[in-house]
């Protein structure tokens, strides 16, 4: 649909722009750029809140689920993404935390229990063709699946 291929536009752009903003404020300040753009940012409570580059999002594990979506009537679809639970474990989310905040581009957030989180053993967190982020949640509120995703604050 035009409204389909109109968000692809602006989702390509939006990470244009972001580059572009990493390579000019490293050139400005002399550096020399050698990560590719950042592609999620961690937030609160995590051992090391930062962010996390495209290209060391792509060196992690994937596993791969075939799902209906969200919607009712969604069809099947197979999904290959970033173990959710792995990525907190390896992100090192902090023991206290209870929350998981999800933010995407148009700055749309959902909270979701941490602890349902890690038992999740099909969540994940998709590395999109189009260069987006994409969290899969099967057996959760449609409204937990995120288009998008740009941060996650663990709470």
């Amino acid at each position: 649909s035009d409204g389909a291929a109109v968000q692809a536009e602006i989702d390509r752009l939006t990470r244009e722009i972001r580059e572009v903003r990493v390579w000019a404020e490293a050139a400005e300040g002399g550096e020399e750029v050698t990560e590719s753009v950042i592609a999620l940012t961690l937030l609160g409570d995590f051992q090391e809140a930062r962010e996390w580059a495209w290209t060391e999002l792509e060196t992690l594990d994937t596993i791969t689920i075939t799902v209906s979506g969200p919607g009712e009537n969604d069809a099947e679809m197979e999904y290959t993404g970033i173990s959710l639970a792995a990525f907190l474990e390896a992100a090192s989310v902090g023991a206290d935390a209870e929350i998981l905040s999800v933010t995407a581009t148009d700055d749309y957030t959902v909270e979701i229990e941490l602890a349902a989180a890690h038992e999740c053993a099909e969540c994940m967190i998709v590395l999109e063709d189009d260069g987006s982020l994409r969290l899969v949640m099967p057996n959760f509120p449609s409204n937990n699946w995120v288009v998008g995703v740009v941060s996650l604050e663990a709470q």
